[in-house]
């Protein structure tokens, strides 16, 4: 229902300050929620506290446990979060934007990266895994791709309409 009720706002500020009254009015389970616009990229990150970071333009990897190096270790299952937080730094280094790199190659890289097991961002496990996967570019060159799956077995569409 949060998600549902962010798309109701236009700009990207406008929806974090909803999830910041929202999470003063109900009781939520944890979670990461990126919002983004033509104007603003912000994270909110919710473990009953809630952390708001405004993402600065370039690639960002957000995991579970945080994103961008800044990670919330929880004691239960310490050592699989810190497994999840070395593999997104992994991850986040390798999917740099390379010089001369257009959207489209990027995307193409980007999604085979995240598919490729060694980089551990593609989980598989009992009762719990990666359920589906998105690519965002913002920008002149605007794309959102979904995997409606997890990436190493389902293949990234582009989703039409506005982003």
């Amino acid at each position: 229902m949060l998600v549902r009720d962010c798309l109701s706002h236009e700009r990207a500020e406008d929806a974090a300050r909803a999830v910041e009254g929202a999470v003063r009015e109900a009781e939520y389970d944890g979670f990461n929620l990126l919002l983004a616009d033509e104007n603003a990229a912000v994270l909110l990150e919710w473990d009953g506290q809630l952390a708001v970071r405004n993402l600065q333009p370039g690639v960002h990897v957000v995991v579970n446990v945080g994103a961008d190096g800044d990670y919330r270790i929880p004691q239960v299952r310490a050592e699989a979060a810190e497994g999840q937080a070395n593999n997104a730094d992994k991850l986040r280094e390798a999917m740099q934007v390379e010089p001369g790199e257009g959207v489209d190659s990027w995307l193409d890289r980007a999604g085979e990266t995240i598919a490729d097991h060694d980089y551990g961002v593609c989980v598989h496990g009992d009762g719990f895994g990666t359920r589906s996967s998105s690519l965002v570019t913002l920008g002149e060159s605007s794309r959102y791709e979904f995997a409606d799956g997890p990436p190493c077995k389902t293949d990234y569409r582009a989703v039409e309409g506005q982003i």
